[in-house]
């Protein structure tokens, strides 16, 4: 009852209980192969600890054997998440890189797409695919957390694929 009993107990438990799940968490996020992987999952098991009602559990392993669970969903989620991000990404590196802009329309296209983001997320996806900067450089440049970073080049590029699609 070592998992229930560190339910329990205070809120200092938490570092011991994701210590109890550290081999699923570095498994998946390994297969899951970006930077924050591993963050991601031990935040998921965070959240899933606040909701869990330990009533619903009789024994302990089957408490254990629905966190690995979970934990397998979220990395199947993730997954999934990072394949369309990635199938995103991808698209507007094709329209970066393609040699169509010799065309003065496709130029006065893209540099139209490129004006309805924010100066910070131009700057952003400029350092990410024309510099080749990763997230943490560009997080230490413009002096914002790694996350945020990671948001605003994700949020601009849902914004480009929107007016790719319009």
């Amino acid at each position: 009852m070592l998992l229930i009993d560190a339910f329990q107990k205070d809120n200092n438990t938490f570092l011991e209980i994701v210590d109890l799940f550290k081999n699923s968490i570095k498994f998946y996020s390994r297969k899951l192969n970006y930077d924050c992987a591993e963050t991601d999952l031990i935040i998921f098991l965070l959240e899933l600890l606040r909701k869990i009602d330990l009533s619903t559990f009789k024994a302990n392993e089957s408490l254990d054997y629905y966190i690995k669970k979970s934990i397998k969903h979220e990395y199947i989620r993730l997954s999934k998440k990072k394949i369309t991000e990635l199938i995103i990404e991808n698209d507007f590196i094709e329209v970066i890189q393609d040699d169509q802009y010799n065309d003065p329309f496709s130029l006065i296209y893209f540099t139209d797409m490129i004006g309805n983001l924010s100066q910070r997320e131009s700057k952003i996806l400029d350092y990410k695919y024309n510099q080749k900067f990763t997230d943490t450089e560009i997080a230490s440049l413009l002096g914002l957390s790694r996350q945020t970073v990671y948001k605003y080049r994700k949020k601009s590029l849902e914004k480009l694929k929107n007016t790719i699609n319009m």
